[in-house]
């Protein structure tokens, strides 16, 4: 401000700014950040959507063959490490060709279906491990559990899949049973490939039981 010299204040001078340019940068870096963070979510959820594609059975949405492995060779370790028990029932569909021969094969991916939807419903969700490891067959990694454990909860999946029924048309059910082979884990047994070993031994002695029935092997 300038003064006379009376000390009243004669004019000011100041200088102005156009901030509208400033204002429209900051304008546009808001929406590059914005979409950034867009962009940064959409490639989170395509590399969750790829390791579940990687690892998971793509007809059951169960882990598949490879990812089973891995997971059971883990187990196998941990249980020998800490001396604790773990079993292993291997699930197959009885007289499954018959189905696709019958009924054709989306027939028989329904019943794959329902028979993977009644192993994961028949297991603890957040411990135990549920694969299909070939065209209708699953194993089923049981941690912390002892073969007497393990033979009940065979039998009960037995009975929860003959008693479902698998709805094939508009006025047609189809039920289906399943045989299982079990194997649990001790001390002269030391790796996961083992146990699929003596699991599917345990499988064909159910087949030749009749089906539809729980046979083990303790190792």
């Amino acid at each position: 401000m300038d003064r006379d010299g009376k000390n009243r204040g004669l004019r000011f001078i100041g200088v102005t700014f156009n901030i509208d340019d400033r204002k429209r940068k900051e304008d546009e870096l808001k929406l590059i950040n914005r979409k950034l963070t867009e962009q940064n979510a959409l490639l989170e959820s395509m590399n969750m959507m790829l390791q579940s594609l990687a690892t998971s059975d793509s007809l059951t949405g169960v882990a598949n063959r490879r990812k089973l492995m891995e997971m059971g060779a883990s187990e196998v370790q941990r249980a020998l490490r800490f001396n604790q028990s773990l079993s292993l029932l291997i699930v197959d569909i009885d007289l499954f060709k018959r189905v696709n021969d019958t009924w054709g094969h989306m027939t028989g991916d329904l019943v794959i279906c329902a028979v993977a939807e009644a192993c994961v419903q028949c297991v603890r969700s957040n411990i135990d491990i549920v694969g299909r490891i070939g065209g209708e067959e699953f194993a089923i990694i049981l941690p912390q559990t002892d073969y007497t454990i393990a033979g009940r909860l065979a039998e009960r999946l037995c009975s929860a899949v003959a008693a479902r029924q698998v709805a094939i048309s508009d006025s047609a059910l189809l039920s289906c049973t399943i045989s299982i082979g079990m194997a649990t884990l001790s001390s002269s047994c030391d790796s996961f490939k083992q146990l699929l070993i003596d699991a599917d031994q345990a499988l064909y002695l159910a087949k030749d039981a009749g089906r539809n029935c729980v046979r083990g092997k303790c190792v």
